[in-house]
């Protein structure tokens, strides 16, 4: 198989895998970083959860899961997008006639 045919079928190969891993992620920490909250204590004594946003936990909390959804995108689009860029190119590379290997 030819090396470019190679590089785009391994990235169509990981594209399921990689984005299902990282939005499901991504989608499990929104709660988190928009500081939703629960008081559980309520809601297994009385079946009321009494929902809310904020809270003192909400300013520990909030940063920690912005940081770690940013940080994952950064990665989903550098796992996805510039490694097989830069197979590419280091391919490209030395394919050039002339090159001294």
């Amino acid at each position: 198989m030819d090396r470019m045919e190679a590089i785009v079928q391994a990235g169509a190969t990981r594209l399921t895998p990689v984005l299902l891993t990282a939005l499901s992620t991504i989608l499990g920490l929104v709660p988190l970083a928009i500081g939703l909250n629960f008081n559980f204590a309520s809601l297994f004594t009385r079946l009321d959860p009494q929902i809310y946003f904020g809270g003192d936990s909400a300013a520990f909390w909030n940063p920690l899961a912005m940081t770690i959804i940013f940080g994952l995108s950064f990665a989903t689009v550098l796992t996805l997008v510039v490694v097989p860029a830069m197979y590419a190119i280091v391919y490209a590379r030395k394919k050039k006639p002339g090159r001294v290997r």
